[in-house]
């Protein structure tokens, strides 16, 4: 996976972590999601898909994730590679460990064409995208989250809940590419540990700054 690709899983990776987080949305398939999914601690296991336009699967992954309010998410890759991904409230850090690599970038950067600026915003999630609930099966409910900036670099999120629990998030990107999160075992927690969401680059890293230009970079 190239770096580019994984700052992008980074970005969809905190579009997850503040669904989660959300309380605020106000049509009643937003308050559906937030209902069942707004708790201080959660943590569990995950499987991630990354399907392209074409319909062929570029990438897969499992591992572990921890997420406490508000905004901070830790997702440790075990399979097939090892990586993690941290944000601590201020930085997100991706730390490859094959390529003795740490990517930074501001949790909260502002950019007017880039729908993380305000999905960093928890009260701005509902001028962002439009939501209705897509289809009920039983106990299984999806959710529809549609940006409402037609070049936004994530132009839908599909939410699928099952016995109102979190089962799955697929997040649908401007190329077309879809990256799929698959949930299990998970665990409600009144709190996590502080340090699963700190980060210190391991001595004689390279650590780049991916607001810098390129070629940029500090050690």
């Amino acid at each position: 996976m190239t770096s580019m690709t994984k700052l992008l899983i980074s970005r969809l990776l905190y579009t997850v972590a503040l669904l989660l987080a959300s309380n605020v949305l106000a049509s009643p398939a937003a308050e559906k999601i937030s209902a069942v999914m707004s708790v201080p601690a959660l943590e569990g296991n995950f499987q991630q898909q990354v399907i392209d336009a074409d319909g062929l699967q570029t990438d897969s992954a499992a591992g572990r994730f921890f997420y406490a309010a508000p905004g901070r998410f830790r997702w440790d890759y075990e399979t097939p590679y090892q990586q993690l991904i941290v944000a601590d409230g201020s930085m997100v850090w991706i730390y490859d460990k094959e390529l003795e690599q740490v990517t930074r970038r501001a949790q909260t950067t502002q950019a007017s064409n880039d729908p993380m600026s305000l999905l960093s915003q928890p009260q701005a999630l509902d001028q962002v995208f439009s939501s209705r609930i897509e289809s009920r099966h039983g106990d299984t409910q999806r959710v529809l989250l549609t940006a409402k900036d037609s070049e936004a670099q994530i132009r839908s999120v599909v939410v699928q809940l099952r016995h109102d629990q979190l089962a799955s998030l697929t997040v649908i990107d401007s190329f077309g590419q879809r990256t799929r999160f698959s949930f299990s075992q998970l665990v409600v927690k009144s709190k996590l540990a502080a340090g699963l969401f700190r980060f210190v680059p391991p001595v004689g890293v390279e650590v780049v700054d991916a607001m810098l230009s390129p070629g940029d970079s500090t050690n």
